[in-house]
């Protein structure tokens, strides 16, 4: 029972959360990260740097040439794409509804076999 709970909550923190590409100039996308804009410590980004590395963390912070996660630093200069952690209620919303609907099917059809075995023992 743990096991099927757990892996229904990962699905709906799934549903929930995606990594949504900021699609902005490299220039713009430079000066937002320094304004704070995007990037703020605490929050979850992907970044791709001019080599094509990906460094995917939790921001710890952003000064004016760099940002930090716990254990990576890379210069903004050398960001060329971010994407930012979003959460989508709309996701969110179709999940928990189909969630709902496939444990009230399950049930019903519980039911129904529980229904049927009663009328075989008569």
């Amino acid at each position: 029972m743990r096991a099927i709970l757990l892996i229904l909550g990962l699905g709906f923190l799934g549903g929930c959360a995606s990594l949504q590409r900021v699609e902005l100039p490299v220039d713009e996308l430079h000066a937002s990260i320094r304004a704070g804009e995007l990037a703020r410590p605490g929050e979850r980004v992907s970044l791709v740097t001019v080599d094509g590395t990906e460094h995917t963390f939790e921001v710890a912070g952003v000064d004016r040439d760099h940002i930090r996660g716990e254990s990576v630093t890379v210069r903004i200069e050398d960001v060329v794409l971010v994407r930012m952690e979003e959460f989508s209620v709309v996701r969110t919303a179709a999940l928990v509804a189909g969630t709902a609907t496939a444990a009230y099917v399950a049930l019903a059809v519980v039911a129904a076999l529980s229904i049927i075995d009663d009328l075989d023992a008569l």
